[in-house]
């Protein structure tokens, strides 16, 4: 599968998930939680672009559609991040939800939902 686009967001919001922690009602008590390991996992990224020319969003709607959606997993490039080490770098993505746009004029607003499969 494609990298992502190299297009620079105007702006990131990142939910670090959670623990893989499971809840189990006892007959006799409160529940009992399982910790299966010590990653956490299910990393939600929202990449939100303003702006961006229709070559741009052209971009990111060929990438969602050869992703077949939600299917196929991909990198992020590193660039997206401003170089920084935000993720292990073979962290892999997939869709979360479809982008959702916003048209205005000759430009387009993109917001990006993605979560980690790995990191």
């Amino acid at each position: 599968m494609a990298d992502f686009p190299t297009i620079l967001p105007s702006q990131i919001n990142y939910d670090l998930g959670g623990l893989n922690v499971s809840n189990e009602q006892t007959t006799t008590g409160g529940p009992v939680r399982f910790r299966h390991s010590l990653r956490q996992s299910h990393h939600q990224i929202t990449l939100v672009y303003t702006n961006l020319l229709e070559t741009e969003a052209t971009q990111i709607r060929d990438h969602y559609l050869d992703s077949v959606g939600f299917h196929h997993h991909f990198n992020l490039p590193a660039d997206i991040w401003g170089g920084a080490d935000v993720l292990p770098t073979d962290s892999l993505f997939r869709y979360r939800a479809k982008p959702e746009e916003t048209q205005r004029g000759v430009y387009t607003d993109i917001s990006v939902s993605l979560l980690s499969l790995v990191g």
